[in-house]
């Protein structure tokens, strides 16, 4: 019963935490958001915002907000971005690199799809894959922006070619690593330990150039 109201009270926590900091974060960014999403208008000569279906909590699928980073012509392609991508924008080599295209999903944590740490959300054709007991466990929370598989992974695009760009490949060599790591954050789940993975985030993006 006390692990179980814990449990509840974390939950509570975090979801104060979440709105609390996305308002601010929105406040604070807005004007940012606004400006990449205008230049990327100008880029791609299309909507400067991406919207892709994710999964996330409890196997819902919803949409993640970002700013759009690849030519339109080309958005659709494939779902993996490889090492020096040339769907990429000039602008958006710049967004990726500090992750400012990842801001607009300071509406997702807003709206109650996502928590600012926790599990990224995969396409529904990964998550699919991975075994349904640990599928379970990592869709019992909500998706996050950032997470320890994220500062593992930070640079995740850097580890793909032309050769190795298939779904095969990352249920291969590399969700069984990020699968274990989401599996330990959740195991351990509280607001100390999201305010320490978000603190480590921005000293990894300052940091791994």
């Amino acid at each position: 019963m006390i692990m179980k109201n814990n449990r509840y009270k974390n939950i509570i926590l975090k979801r104060l935490f979440d709105i609390l900091f996305s308002v601010i974060g929105l406040i604070t960014f807005g004007l940012v958001i606004i400006i990449f999403v205008f230049l990327s208008t100008i880029e791609t000569n299309s909507n400067g915002l991406f919207f892709q279906k994710r999964v996330g909590y409890r196997g819902k699928l919803f949409k993640i907000i970002k700013i759009k980073t690849m030519y339109i012509q080309n958005q659709n392609k494939s779902s993996i971005t490889l090492k020096n991508d040339p769907r990429i924008t000039k602008i958006g080599k710049f967004m990726r690199r500090f992750k400012i295209d990842e801001l607009p999903q300071l509406i997702n944590i807003l709206k109650g799809d996502m928590s600012f740490v926790g599990p990224r959300p995969d396409l529904p054709e990964i998550i699919n894959q991975i075994p349904k007991h640990e599928r379970d466990i990592i869709l019992s929370v909500k998706p996050g922006v950032t997470c320890l598989s994220s500062i593992d992974f930070i640079n995740e695009e850097n580890l793909f070619t032309n050769e190795n760009n298939s779904i095969e490949y990352i249920m291969k060599n590399i969700m069984p690593k990020k699968i274990k790591l989401n599996i330990d954050y959740i195991n351990n789940m509280n607001l100390k330990n999201d305010i320490f993975i978000i603190i480590k985030t921005i000293i990894k993006i300052i940091t791994s150039f």
